[in-house]
């Protein structure tokens, strides 16, 4: 994964005002080859929104298959899956003239853009503000926690949390997880379904399944 992927952002406080309009140019959605992580409820709510269009849309393998790209992220081979980009300027694939095709169901980081969520070990989440597209800080202005309410929902908060409680006991396994670094076995992290709620306990138990085994 990229090392600069979190080298243009700032810290900023819960009540912190900033300025930001999007100008519709697509330039946060260019250059962004494994920079755009997809969560599990990322690719929960993208499978259901594509598989509505298109009923040849069968698993979260075939999904994973077109859209996205596995990225390492530890030597012991544990990785997460990014959106694939195209042509040479590396935009998403879901880019076409400068607007998101899957806008109803786009990831949490191109929700929540231009700020970051990162979960910390006391259960509560630190902020960011990305700067790396400057011309974006003009317009309206707003308070970070309006925004972040607006676009991070309770749903992502819970798995956010949980997923960075998960990998704290990945850690503790990383060996033993060198067996399952497959498409097939990571993917069950995800599953389509038409209720939220039954995921969630799915994700639950498949990632508990991952670490006692």
């Amino acid at each position: 994964m990229k090392k600069s992927l979190m080298e243009n952002v700032t810290p900023i406080a819960w009540n912190e005002r900033i300025h930001f309009e999007c100008h519709h140019c697509g330039a946060c959605c260019r250059n962004v080859k494994d920079s755009v992580p997809l969560e599990s409820l990322d690719v929960y709510r993208i499978a259901r929104f594509l598989q509505s269009q298109d009923k040849s849309l069968d698993s979260i393998e075939h999904l994973l298959s077109l859209y996205a790209e596995p990225v390492p992220i530890h030597e012991c081979g544990y990785f997460i899956y990014t959106l694939k980009t195209v042509g040479s300027d590396d935009a998403c694939i879901f880019l076409k003239d400068n607007r998101c095709t899957i806008q109803a169901a786009k990831p949490r980081a191109c929700r929540t853009y231009p700020l970051v969520a990162e979960p910390d070990d006391s259960s509560s989440f630190q902020y960011y503000l990305s700067m790396e597209k400057s011309h974006h800080f003009t317009g309206r202005k707003f308070k970070a926690r309006d925004w972040m309410n607006q676009y991070f929902t309770q749903e992502d908060e819970h798995l956010s949390m949980q997923t960075f409680r998960q990998c704290q006991r990945l850690r503790g396994c990383s060996g033993r997880y060198q067996r399952h670094t497959s498409t097939g076995h990571c993917s069950s992290f995800c599953y389509i379904n038409t209720q939220t709620l039954i995921w969630i306990s799915r994700f639950r138990n498949n990632t508990s399944e991952i670490i006692e085994n």
